[in-house]
């Protein structure tokens, strides 16, 4: 990965992490901890997660209407009339909580000393926090109209209140306890993502030439060698396409983010309501394209892991440690002379000859092996047709080499094959062999 898009993931990633953070920070750690019960005064109490045993309601209110139609109440307002600290506490719910506050409402206003069993009182967990003076004025327009159950001594107390404070069933900080924990993990999985991308920053990216490798004081055995030459190609191949999967990925999150923004700005949804839902969730989606792209780069386009399977598929192939190093130093010695670097648009194929080895080794770890001594005739031939994946066809060109064993007992078609996206490719490996074998084998074109 290049360290400018390194350098874009982190930053993105810690700017994501901080701000949730100190935007969930608080009232995670006051989630965490539980609400306290509010037994001192309401001044005392400013900004702690509350609980309070909800009694007497007096009057009621439409607090926050749905976007777009003002007859619906999303959230209505309870006027609590305390009788311990004689003060007025208002109480937002949701739409959901209005039926159970207003049977308390009736209950709390028809119960009297000799009958208070009537009375069951909800507990309201939520932070206390001042009202702002639009609020007051509709506790205040509340408290006389004329569904209010208040008295007029308590309307005179109202009035006569200095510091009013609201309480919002289920908030912290106005945030719901789903909205805090996810934006708890947005900022995690970011911090995360900042850590793995931070250190790709100071990566030092360098790749040999192929002069270098093939050079006679090249430190290790012939295989270590041959592996070597293969991550001079492999190495800018591969980061080639992992670019190429971080740009489409770029693009996934970029769009990941502006749909459910975007969703939200439509419906005309709050600015903290977007903060607090959309963004993050948007943002989690993008983390998910984030990570494909990084385990993607890790497991597709990882260089390491492809040099493993050659050296695998290899030693599949071949009989011993010793045949495997007998095939490297005879490919090496080729390749001193030529190879081949067959190039794609979504492959990358290496291509040499030796005096007894053909071998082909593909970017995606799978390695073809052909041994001359065995070989009788080469046959070459250009197949062109169409192949269809559900509704679409794809024309395609193949350049094959068709190789024939000697003492074969196939009786139709050739024994192996080498299949090339291009002639160029063929045509190399063909003039290699009449170079090497020219005496030996027999080729023709079909």
């Amino acid at each position: 990965m290049k360290k400018a898009i390194c350098g874009a993931v982190a930053a993105f990633a810690l700017a994501v992490a901080a701000f949730f953070g100190v935007y969930a920070g608080s009232p995670f750690i006051q989630l965490l901890s539980g609400p306290v019960p509010l037994t001192g005064s309401f001044e005392e109490a400013k900004g702690a997660y509350v609980e309070y045993q909800a009694v007497w309601p007096v009057a009621s209110y439409g607090a926050e209407y749905y976007s777009g139609d003002p007859d619906r109440v999303s959230k209505w307002g309870y006027v609590l009339y305390d009788e311990e600290r004689e003060e007025f506490l208002n109480v937002v719910v949701s739409d959901r909580m209005n039926s159970s506050f207003r049977s308390l409402m009736r209950s709390a206003n028809q119960a009297d000393d000799s009958n208070p069993s009537k009375v069951t009182p909800i507990t309201v967990k939520g932070t206390l926090l001042p009202m702002e003076d639009f609020q007051i004025d509709k506790v205040l327009s509340a408290l006389v109209n004329g569904d209010s159950k208040s008295t007029r001594q308590m309307d005179e107390k109202a009035f006569a209140q200095e510091s009013w404070y609201t309480v919002e069933l289920g908030r912290i900080q106005g945030l719901g306890a789903g909205n805090i924990w996810l934006m708890v993990v947005t900022a995690v999985l970011n911090g995360v993502i900042f850590m793995v991308a931070f250190p790709g920053l100071f990566k030092r990216e360098k790749t040999e030439g192929e002069a270098d490798v093939l050079s006679e004081e090249f430190a290790g055995s012939g295989m270590d060698q041959l592996m070597a030459l293969q991550r001079v190609w492999l190495e800018p191949w591969n980061r080639k396409m992992g670019n190429k999967n971080i740009n489409t990925s770029v693009f996934c999150v970029l769009f990941s983010i502006a749909v459910p923004v975007g969703i939200g700005l439509a419906v005309k949804i709050s600015l903290p309501g977007i903060l607090a839902l959309h963004l993050p969730l948007g943002l989690l989606i993008a983390d998910v394209f984030i990570y494909t792209a990084w385990l993607t780069q890790r497991v597709s386009f990882n260089t390491g892991k492809t040099i493993a399977a050659f050296r695998r598929n290899i030693r599949k192939m071949l009989s011993s440690e010793e045949a495997c190093e007998e095939f490297a130093e005879d490919i090496l010695e080729g390749a001193r002379n030529a190879s081949f670097r067959e190039q794609g648009k979504n492959s990358m194929n290496w291509v040499a000859v030796g005096d007894r080895y053909w071998t082909v080794l593909r970017c995606g770890g799978m390695v073809h092996i052909v041994d001359a001594n065995q070989v009788e005739k080469v046959e070459t031939v250009t197949e062109s047709g169409q192949i269809r994946v559900g509704k679409v066809r794809t024309s395609y060109i193949q350049h094959i080499a068709g190789i024939y064993f000697k003492n074969s007992a196939r009786k139709k078609g050739c024994d192996y094959s080498l299949v090339f996206e291009s002639e160029e490719a063929l045509g190399f490996l063909v003039a290699q062999i009449r170079k090497h074998r020219n005496d030996t084998i027999e080729i023709t074109a079909l």
